[in-house]
């Protein structure tokens, strides 16, 4: 076993780190050794939905992935925190087919294979590990073909924001747009707004962050196509000109490259989804890597998981659109009916060596658990389910959950991508299915557009620095100023510590603004019914 290395992160100088410190007073960012250029702003590295400064004269962003019609809504919700009334135009995509596409006569079938090597069980050396990695088979897909169905004409409508408020767009409320899968291109004429979107249908709700940047490059390192699950990629092209992407897929079997994914155009300004499950049926676990050909484009996931197996909910995320060494996750719970795993996939030609750290909230009462050490192999993939692991269970004790933070960290500098997957049942304390993507990057503001009166919100703030404590304060924006919220001022998150608060008396339509002393991660936390919904914070 290699040496206890849990101090390394609390430790080491920020810029040394591995991760990315939001630093607008000077844009200065810490290296991560992914090759990204660091002359490019936050917004223009694209490591995740960053909110452009104030003094933008513009903003964009991007919202690929929701259904409307047939019992689905596909709301997109604008945050505008500053000073200043702002005016913007939603256009709305349609996608030709809705996912459904017309299955002609197969052709050549298309083999693909796990690379050799580099497969099996890992564990950390501890005994006490349980990972689940692909093994290496061959597998022969049969290509289909589709039929060429026009898109809809796009959808546009203008909208006005007021300062310090949020506005909701229904996108079946906008006029041209037809039933079946959407996607929105969002255009403001000022900076520091948030865009969020919520999406719902018969079997949950979820809001997730849009994005502030097209890439090249989206990774998932979760997802499942079983009996009682959909997974399916929204994929939008918000310019003129083409795009076109091949993917690949790792299963708990195998490394799949189906035809249908190889080349495939994402014609400019339109958007197409298409169901994971058509070409990787039955499989508990799907990683997924879109690597653009030519162009840029915006991706996201959204899996459903129906019931019939005793798992529902929905959700939706955009993938990563780089792989990073760090990720932190304020929020985890393990127990009181809720099922963790935190997946961990590896997108490069390089073995990762890899640190799952897990910080209690109390380790007076539950002890400070050791981290578990992974192998992930290059183009595979590691998940540990935290609810069978003897060092999680021990520190959990009887049926009382353990409430805890993560942070995943390359140790050998190949970037990986992680994701937090929690699911309860209906009498649990998080019921539903929730698919989390990781921070790789500490701010000190955040804005959070998403949430009402009616709805239980929970913010879980991480300080990951292990000596400075932060101060983290709560607010909401009037006339210009900055409210604190009532009991949610002046926040202490001592240093290594994470803290979870309750957001209560906040009006409805009024989005939320996190500052702190010093960089930290943000989560929110919506409470649906039977559904749970999380998401990193947008930092600004």
């Amino acid at each position: 076993m290699r040496p206890h290395r849990w101090p390394a992160l609390l430790v080491v100088p920020l810029a040394l780190a591995g991760y990315v410190v939001v630093d607008r007073a000077h844009e200065e960012t810490a290296p991560v050794g992914d090759g990204r250029d660091l002359t490019l702003s936050l917004e223009e590295q694209g490591l995740m939905p960053v909110a452009a400064p104030d003094t933008a004269l513009g903003t964009t962003w991007y919202c690929p992935g929701g259904v409307v019609g047939d019992d689905a809504d596909h709301t997109v919700i604008v945050a505008n925190p500053s000073d200043r009334d702002l005016q913007g135009e939603i256009t709305v995509y349609g996608d030709p087919d809705s996912a459904n596409p017309v299955i002609v006569t197969p052709t050549v079938p298309t083999t693909t294979t796990a690379p050799p090597g580099d497969e099996g069980d890992e564990t950390d050396g501890g005994g006490d590990t349980t990972t689940t990695t692909s093994t290496s088979t061959t597998t022969t897909v049969p290509p289909t073909t589709t039929t060429e169905v026009p898109p809809p004409a796009p959808a546009s409508a203008p909208f006005d924001v007021a300062a310090g408020a949020t506005t909701e767009l229904d996108l079946a409320g906008i006029s041209g747009v037809e039933p079946g899968f959407t996607a929105a291109l969002v255009e403001l004429d000022g900076g520091e707004v948030v865009v969020e979107h919520r999406v719902a249908d018969e079997d949950g709700t979820d809001v997730s962050p849009c994005a502030s940047t097209a890439s090249p490059t989206w990774y998932f390192a979760a997802g499942a196509t079983t009996r009682d699950a959909v997974e399916t990629l929204v994929f939008f092209n918000p310019f003129p000109d083409d795009a076109v992407v091949d993917v690949s897929f790792r299963t708990d079997q195998d490394l799949r490259t189906p035809e249908q994914f190889e080349g495939l155009v994402i014609p400019g300004q339109s958007v197409i989804a298409r169901d994971v499950g058509e070409v990787v049926t039955r499989r508990e676990h799907v990683s997924a890597s879109v690597v653009a050909r030519s162009g840029r484009i915006v991706v996201d996931r959204l899996q459903s998981f129906d019931g019939t197996e005793g798992v529902q909910g929905l959700t939706v995320a955009l993938g990563a659109p780089i792989a990073t060494e760090t990720w932190f996750f304020p929020e985890g719970t393990v127990g009181a009916g809720v099922d963790e795993r935190i997946v961990v996939y590896n997108p490069t030609d390089q073995r990762a060596e890899v640190d799952l750290e897990i910080i209690v909230d109390d380790p007076g009462l539950t002890g400070e658990i050791e981290p578990f050490e992974l192998t992930v192999p290059p183009e595979g993939y590691e998940e540990i389910l935290l609810n069978q692991e003897a060092r999680v269970t021990s520190a959990r004790g009887g049926e009382g959950a353990l409430r805890h933070a993560s942070v995943v960290r390359s140790v050998n500098g190949v970037p990986v991508v992680a994701e937090r997957q929690s699911i309860g049942g209906p009498d649990s304390e998080l019921p539903g299915v929730d698919l989390v993507l990781g921070s790789p990057l500490l701010a000190d503001e955040f804005v959070v557009a998403a949430g009402d009166a009616g709805t239980d919100q929970a913010l879980v703030l991480l300080n990951p620095d292990s000596v400075e404590d932060a101060s983290v304060t709560v607010s909401t924006p009037d006339d210009g100023d900055l409210t604190p919220v009532s009991g949610l001022d002046g926040l202490t998150v001592p240093g290594g510590e994470r803290l979870a608060v309750v957001v209560d008396g906040v009006p409805s339509g009024t989005p939320l603004v996190i500052t702190a002393d010093r960089p930290v991660v943000v989560e929110r936390r919506l409470a649906f019914d039977g559904d749970t919904s999380s998401a990193i914070a947008v930092p600004v």
